[in-house]
């Protein structure tokens, strides 16, 4: 009895683990999007802001 309670300790104690790892997984790959997310914001932020001091160096030279 005692081995049968171990063996069933040990699955559940691996299901655990590996619930714990599709979990950080899925963790990572949603940090990796929201990093990409904000990779691409930036990258539109510089060119809004570059076509917006194109504007003006226009305007200046007027």
């Amino acid at each position: 009895m005692e081995i049968q309670k171990k063996i069933t300790d040990l699955k559940e104690n691996l299901n655990n683990l590996r619930s714990s790892l599709e979990d950080f997984g899925d963790h990572h790959n949603s940090k990796k999007q929201k990093i990409k997310n904000l990779e691409n914001e930036i990258k539109n932020l510089r060119k809004q802001m570059s076509e917006y001091i194109d504007e003006l160096e226009l305007l200046i030279n007027k």
